[in-house]
């Protein structure tokens, strides 16, 4: 089984009172690879009812796009792993987990690291440091 590799040359985080974004992208300014991990501040009945309170992750076109479906988040070294469920990886079109590749003297690197924790916190996700 084949993860999806992507080495994360660029990192970026925002949060303001709507939105919580990561972005993890091979080039800041041209990407042929990339990652977004949003997570909006609330959320409404009828969004909960859809998932739409869930993580959602994008790999690279928004046809590769998915609330919820991460069932665990670790950092190993300089690798951070997303494990995906199995309706994730259909929807993502990708065969394993994602495996992104981190420099951790990138300047945005801990408030990605602080800001991923945070999501899964609040959606249950497990996050191993």
């Amino acid at each position: 089984m084949m993860n999806y590799k992507l080495n994360a040359n660029h990192i970026f985080v925002q949060e303001d009172d709507l939105m919580k974004i990561i972005s993890f992208a091979d080039d800041e300014f041209s990407p042929s690879k990339f990652l977004i991990l949003q997570k909006a501040a609330a959320s409404n009945e009828s969004e909960r009812a859809m998932s739409m309170d869930k993580i959602h992750i994008q790999i690279e076109d928004e046809s590769r796009s998915s609330y919820g479906g991460i069932s665990a988040v670790r950092l190993s070294g300089e690798n951070l792993v997303l494990s995906l469920d199995q309706e994730a990886r259909l929807v993502l079109q990708i065969e394993g987990d994602v495996e992104i590749g981190v420099d951790r003297s990138h300047h945005n690197f801990e408030s990605a690291v602080l800001e991923l924790k945070r999501m899964c916190q609040s959606d249950g996700v497990e996050f191993s440091p």
